[in-house]
């Protein structure tokens, strides 16, 4: 399994993707204390940008990326293609969270929205992020000369 892959070579700052993630642990946390579907909701489009490859158009990316200024700790370059793919993941779960909650099927909703709760902490208390494992793991088109010639 590739643990590293720069398949983008475009870096985001890894400490900010971290605040980044604790900042959605908040966010679903507020849902699950809450119940309110607008509340998971408002991740929806800050996800969708962040996974579009336009972080500063999240707010959650700018108000990382100013704690991370503020704290002065040094960047730590990582590659932008898995986290993007992370945050596509984290897209589907507040949708589909946000929809759930909306039908008025709780249990169900609460259950997505912990299985996104859970994934940022990872991402934020330890470093981990699962939806980076899976990217490792998806098939990457041949590129270059030998893409055209057989094996």
């Amino acid at each position: 399994m590739r643990t590293t892959c720069p398949v983008n070579l475009i870096t985001v700052d890894a400490n900010a993707v971290r605040i980044v993630a604790l900042l959605v642990v908040v966010i679903v946390g507020l849902f699950l204390l809450s119940g309110n579907p607008l509340v998971i909701l408002a991740l929806a489009p800050d996800f969708l940008v962040r996974a579009a490859g336009r972080p500063h158009l999240s707010p959650l990316a700018r108000l990382a990326i100013a704690l991370v200024r503020l704290t002065r700790v040094a960047p730590r370059p990582t590659d932008s293609a898995p986290k993007r793919f992370a945050a596509g993941i984290g897209l589907a779960f507040a949708v589909t969270a946000g929809v759930l909650a909306l039908a008025g099927l709780t249990i169900p909703a609460a259950v997505v929205a912990g299985i996104l709760l859970a994934c940022a902490a990872l991402e934020g208390l330890a470093g981990f992020c699962l939806g980076c494992r899976v990217h490792a793991l998806l098939p990457r088109p041949v590129r270059g000369p030998r893409a055209a010639g057989s094996a």
